[in-house]
């Protein structure tokens, strides 16, 4: 099996693992519950943990093929859900405070604007030096990133 492939299957199924804490208890900092994992749980049980190891494997199908370049439609992802970040934080804070607790709200916060200038700068990174390797580190960064905290549930469960 050649190298791209082996990691980039191995970068999908670090992502079932990520959200298992999520799983066994009410959202925590470590276990924050992020939509990618909440609604594929309601709709398909514990099935629904692979549901963002089976995103990145499809959106990321150029990582098979050992390409270089980030594709333009990730870039543009990227953007996308920077931009519905912003609101979705203002619209779900007052749930957050009132059921998380404000330190929750705002370490989930301050996670989510970390990891995404992590992930502009990534993208920077692979764009202006293209390889394999930087693609995979971008995409499994927002990947990761999906799975963990993006969109965290702030409310009640």
């Amino acid at each position: 099996m050649p190298y791209q492939v082996r990691q980039t299957l191995l970068v999908g199924a670090a992502l079932v693992i990520l959200p298992l804490p999520s799983v066994v208890r009410a959202p925590t900092l470590l276990a924050p519950l992020p939509i990618l994992v909440l609604l594929p749980l309601f709709a398909l049980g514990l099935a629904g943990l692979v549901v963002p190891a089976v995103f990145f494997w499809l959106w990321s199908s150029q990582l098979f093929r050992g390409e270089s370049q980030v594709p333009r439609r990730s870039a543009v992802l990227l953007g996308v859900l920077t931009a519905l970040t912003v609101p979705y934080f203002i619209v779900s804070w007052g749930f957050g405070v009132q059921y998380q607790g404000t330190r929750h709200a705002v370490v989930m916060a301050a996670a989510n604007t970390i990891f995404l200038a992590a992930l502009w700068w990534l993208l920077h990174r692979s764009r202006t030096r293209p390889s394999f390797t930087a693609s995979l580190r971008f995409h499994a960064a927002l990947f990761a990133w999906l799975s963990w905290c993006a969109f965290p549930n702030l409310g009640e469960l």
